[in-house]
């Protein structure tokens, strides 16, 4: 047990220096050691995450959810992977599963071993509208704002996106809609403050648990 944790704090330090490929060999002499160790397989997940082998990430942070299903960050992890596979399904449920068992596993910087990571630039405006999806599915509707606004800021066409959307139908007529299509940047001042300005697509490095 504790020659696998050390061995997994040392991939992690080799993980924030960047150094992927020892982060690589010593997350999964981690799981050698220990079989069990649902960190170590969900940090391997996240070495072959930012290297872009997403069937990898995915088979592995599925090892870290059967050995610790009550883990709002490895369903998350599991998640981006889908999303960057654009299997939207999957990380839908998977985004709910995250959220049901932590609210606010997006609205948080990455702290205390919560694992966040870099969506590419191109897929950001799109994460966070899949986001808000999940959030209108909730009913936590300034929420939702927040990442509707978020994708228009990266481009997105959100006016015609919610328009033919089945989950936004019942928002069609807020006014709180209409001036985020009409002007996103004059809709963020409106609600938002530094202390609540969610994250969830901005370069964070990667931290993944460190137990």
């Amino acid at each position: 047990g504790d020659k696998a944790r050390l061995t997994n704090k040392i991939g992690l330090i080799q993980l924030e220096m960047n150094d992927n490929r020892s982060a690589r060999q010593s997350f999964v002499l981690s799981t050698k050691i220990n079989k069990k160790y649902a960190e170590a397989w969900n940090n391997l997940g996240t070495v072959d995450y930012l290297e872009q082998h997403f069937g990898n990430s995915i088979g592995e942070y599925k090892k870290a959810i059967k050995l610790d299903k009550k883990s709002a960050v490895f369903h998350a992890n599991l998640a981006a992977s889908y999303f960057s596979q654009k299997d939207m399904e999957s990380a839908q449920k998977e985004f709910q599963i995250a959220l049901t068992l932590d609210p606010q596993m997006y609205e948080h910087r990455a702290s205390g071993g919560i694992a966040t990571h870099v969506i590419s630039a191109n897929d950001r405006a799109r994460f966070c509208f899949e986001l808000a999806r999940v959030y209108a599915r909730s009913g936590e509707t300034q929420t939702m704002y927040r990442y509707l606004a978020k994708a228009a800021e990266g481009g997105m066409d959100v006016s015609n996106a919610v328009k033919d959307d089945p989950v936004f139908r019942k928002y069609q007529k807020d006014p709180q809609l209409a001036l985020l299509i009409r002007d996103t940047r004059a809709f963020l001042m409106a609600i938002e403050s530094p202390a609540s300005a969610p994250t969830p697509a901005s370069a964070i490095p990667p931290q993944p648990p460190t137990h």
